[in-house]
């Protein structure tokens, strides 16, 4: 029986370790999740103009096709979560519709985190004559934080030339038109700004990856930074990319009192 040294023994343990942990951190391969004929749409639009993106952290890429679904059971609304059934309306109110909402932010959404940085809002463009003078154009820039070179989001405002009174406001939060550009129809296209204004309605929109984005790859990482070094401390856990645009929507009523104050 051949005999190896005891060093090489052990180098050779570390070498087979040292791949291991490579393989480890490999990433999943694309279409790992989610739909795997769409791998070749990655970073464009499936053949229907679907978007397609890649999560490189668990492989999955964007399913837009039923029978691509894995199967799956939706829970029993009516159910608490110790297995009891909601009997009454005092029941579905103080236990079932807390633990709906819990699920939402724990599985789903994400939550807003409870120590989100301050939001200060400034008028920094204003157009009294924009849509062929149809509408009044205000840019509001929301500053995160307490520095002047901080993150900020955009949020750009469309009210009815004519309104001499508050009206109802819709908020669009828009994906791949820019920071607070909001939609851009092609001629002969769906307006759906105009369609507002049209009914008397004022029209806001920011930007999905702007609320807010100051390097990084994500949201969570841009709000609070990467590790413990980030401008606003480390993510609490569960937060998530929604969690944080709802962080930054909730905050565009103050954006709308900056408007009004200006007034």
């Amino acid at each position: 029986m051949r005999r190896f040294p005891v060093p090489a023994l052990a180098a050779g343990l570390l070498a087979c370790l040292a791949v291991l942990a490579l393989r480890a951190d490999d990433p999943p391969k694309p279409g790992t999740k989610g739909n795997p004929d769409n791998v070749p749409y990655i970073g464009k639009s499936d053949p229907k103009g679907n978007p397609v993106r890649l999560a490189k952290a668990t492989g999955h890429v964007s399913n837009y096709s039923e029978d691509k679904v894995s199967p799956y059971t939706l829970p029993d609304p009516l159910v608490l979560s110790d297995g009891q059934k909601v009997t009454s309306p005092e029941v579905w109110v103080k236990k079932r519709r807390s633990e709906i909402l819990k699920f939402y932010q724990t599985e789903i959404y994400g939550r807003v985190p409870a120590h989100a940085p301050k939001v200060t809002w400034e008028v920094t463009e204003t157009d009294p004559k924009a849509r062929d003078g149809a509408a009044v154009l205000r840019r509001v820039v929301g500053r995160i934080g307490e520095k002047p070179d901080g993150p900020k989001m955009t949020l750009t405002v469309y009210t009815p030339a004519k309104a001499d009174k508050p009206v109802p406001v819709l908020l669009s939060i828009t994906f791949g038109s820019g920071a607070g550009k909001g939609p851009q129809p092609k001629a002969g296209t769906f307006d759906p700004v105009a369609e507002v204004l049209g009914r008397g309605w004022a029209y806001a929109t920011i930007g999905y990856g702007n609320t807010p984005r100051v390097g990084g790859s994500n949201h969570v990482s841009c709000f609070f930074g990467r590790g413990r070094d980030g401008p606003f401390g480390p993510p609490p856990a569960q937060i998530r990319t929604s969690g944080i645009t709802a962080s930054g929507s909730v905050r565009l009523p103050q954006g709308r009192r900056t408007i009004h104050a200006t007034e």
